[in-house]
């Protein structure tokens, strides 16, 4: 495609600049997108606004673009790209928006993939809180063999809402959709093996929800062993984060299919996550027991890795 007039000569994705450090204190500000897709290629934008009070001693634009979406040429920021993940820093003109501005950076790319995760000095640039709650489970999966294989799931829903599902068979991602079905297969036969299936919600700051899985066959997989290393962390006053690692698979064998984690407070599930963090309010003072059991392909749990807390 033949670039537009107005388009050539801008600052081009380069070396990677000078890093210009973040404000110690960062100021209140929101960056917004605005993105126009035309055929295979983009041009977009984002407008930091300074919504607090003082000026913003320099800011700091984070996101990541899927691959396949290349930026050509940039403006009014100092672009690099290390593998899915750009920062943009700015020029010596636009680095301090005064109380009340704004500052424009853009874009012109191949490729139609939105950006993702984007921090303006290492907040979310909706200016909104930091999003650690996972979609809800797309669950139930089942799968329609009237005519082919056709996969159904329900609805996920998402306090930030969703971005879309991802599709897989085994380990292999099929699709991306929005919607809530996906037809792998127009055939009335398929070659004689066993199919595992999985879905998961992916929302607007990356999230993603527990995998729902549906099977042709039965697959033959493990239970899975306890996540370990339990941990907890203050996050702000009244709210913490529960952490902990992966199982570790067997030594020998197959894997098992880990579909997320139920976690659960004295004895009460309270999530259940695709990630290994539940981040939720501080209990009552008192003691508690923290559990965290793995789900598999087939909605086994693992046994509990426990966690106890003394809260004052």
């Amino acid at each position: 495609m033949r670039l537009l007039p107005w388009l050539v000569g801008l600052l081009t994705l380069s070396a990677p600049a000078p890093a210009l450090a973040a404000p110690s204190t960062p100021a209140a500000v929101r960056a917004d997108l605005q993105r126009t897709v035309f055929g295979t290629d983009q041009v977009a934008s984002y407008r930091l606004h300074n919504e607090s009070p003082g000026t913003v001693d320099g800011w700091r634009v984070e996101f990541d673009l899927p691959p396949g979406t290349t930026i050509v040429t940039g403006w009014n920021g100092r672009f690099t790209r290390t593998g899915d993940h750009v920062t943009v820093q700015p020029e010596s003109w636009n680095a301090t928006p005064p109380p009340g501005g704004s500052v424009d950076f853009g874009w012109y790319g191949h490729g139609t993939g939105e950006p993702a995760n984007c921090q303006v000095n290492g907040q979310p640039c909706d200016g909104l809180p930091p999003d650690e709650t996972d979609p809800a489970r797309p669950a139930p999966l089942t799968i329609d063999t009237s005519a082919g294989v056709t996969l159904h799931w329900s609805p996920s829903t998402d306090d930030r809402g969703l971005r879309h599902y991802e599709v897989y068979e085994g380990g292999t991602l099929l699709a991306t959709t929005t919607a809530t079905s996906y037809v792998y297969s127009t055939s009335a036969t398929l070659p004689p093996r066993v199919y595992l299936f999985r879905v998961r919600a992916i929302d607007t700051t990356g999230n993603y929800s527990a995998g729902a899985y549906a099977s042709l066959g039965t697959p033959q997989i493990p239970v899975p062993p306890a996540p370990g290393r339990l941990a907890i962390a203050a996050t702000a006053p009244g709210s913490q984060r529960l952490t902990w690692s992966q199982p570790i698979p067997p030594p020998v064998g197959p894997a098992p299919a880990i579909a997320g984690y139920e976690v659960s407070l004295d004895g009460q599930p309270v999530a259940i996550t695709g990630a290994t963090r539940y981040a939720g309010p501080a209990p009552a003072a008192g003691t508690h027991v923290w559990s965290v059991r793995a789900i598999d392909a087939l909605d086994r749990r693992s046994d509990p890795a426990d966690l106890t807390q003394v809260v004052s």
